[in-house]
């Protein structure tokens, strides 16, 4: 593939995400041959989770950044104030922390954006 994750569509993005995961089914349990599958999936699913991100705060929204084990992923909050915000994103790095077993830290929660961007 020769475009970059952003700049591919929506649909594209899902797509190739929906691809990835097929083929990894059938080599589950292949550390080696999955490595870059996996590592791509990440990728994928982080620029997704940053699209719905942006627009949850184009909507008057608001998401979070955070850092899991050094790699950014920006996440759409449900919070309406940033009170909520910051408790929705407290109780989620402990539940993703637990279930993940990552380092996770906030970098910044991100209000929403006036206007778009």
């Amino acid at each position: 593939m020769n475009k970059r994750y952003e700049d591919l569509s929506d649909d594209e993005l899902r797509a190739l995400a929906d691809d990835i995961d097929a083929k990894l089914d059938p080599i589950n349990g292949d550390d080696e041959a999955a490595a870059g599958l996996i590592e791509q999936e990440s990728l994928l699913r982080r620029e997704i989770c940053r699209r719905e991100a942006l627009e949850t705060r184009k909507a008057g929204g608001y998401s979070v950044t955070l850092v899991a084990d050094g790699q950014e992923i920006e996440y759409e909050l449900r919070a309406t104030n940033e009170a909520d915000a910051k408790a929705e994103t407290e109780s989620g790095i402990v539940a993703m922390s637990k279930v993940s077993g990552l380092n996770v830290t906030i970098k910044h929660i991100n209000g929403p954006l006036g206007g778009g961007e």
